[in-house]
């Protein structure tokens, strides 16, 4: 069976802290019939959650396409947000609580713990904290674990980053071509000046 969700944006401000993330909605179900053997059965569920989630994607929002079969299950998502920030965590996955950390003797002590509420997802997203409330780290306690950021970390352009990255791994490789071109134009005068002195001898 094939399971289709779609993750919404959704801000919620919680006990002095304004945080972006998901609201999600299951929006369609199939049943699906795989005629393979089992080590083939997770690379066809794997392309059909491919396909499903890029036939279902939307603007502004995730498609996740989950498929189940006795023993295994195989997920796939789509799609892209505006406005986030940075990673909360590498998956999505349900909120429960929110936890700031003041830095004490090269320690994290908690100060204070801000339960969530209704259901609330988390991949990446947004977060404002109120001045008056002084940490040092956040901590996002979910259903697969807690993760802790610092504080700096909250506003990190991690596309930006990988985009730069790429070019400058494009510029190097055209220097490289270049040495090479300009060594054997080199090679070539110095072969044409020795040939050249062996002729007046």
């Amino acid at each position: 069976m094939a399971r289709i969700l779609v993750y919404r944006p959704d801000k919620r401000t919680l006990d002095g802290l304004t945080i972006t993330g998901y609201d999600t909605d299951e929006i369609d179900w199939k049943e699906l019939v795989f005629r393979s053997k089992m080590e083939r059965l997770v690379n066809r569920m794997a392309v059909e959650a491919s396909r499903l989630s890029y036939y279902y994607r939307r603007d502004d929002v995730y498609t996740q396409v989950i498929i189940e079969a006795p023993g295994i299950v195989v997920w796939e998502g789509e799609g892209e947000v505006n406005g986030v920030d940075t990673v909360f965590y590498p998956l999505m996955t349900r909120l429960d609580k929110v936890i700031l950390y003041r830095r004490e003797d090269e320690k994290l002590t908690p100060i204070k713990t801000i339960d969530v509420g209704r259901e609330f997802y988390i991949y990446d997203g947004s977060i404002q904290v109120k001045e008056d409330l002084e940490f040092d780290a956040i901590g996002f306690y979910t259903d697969k674990g807690l993760r802790i950021m610092f504080r700096e970390e909250l506003k990190l352009p991690v596309q930006t980053r990988i985009r730069e990255k790429s070019k400058s791994k494009k510029a190097k490789k055209k220097s490289k071509t270049r040495k090479k071109t300009s060594k054997a134009k080199k090679k070539t005068r110095s072969r044409r000046k020795k040939r050249s002195k062996r002729k007046r001898r």
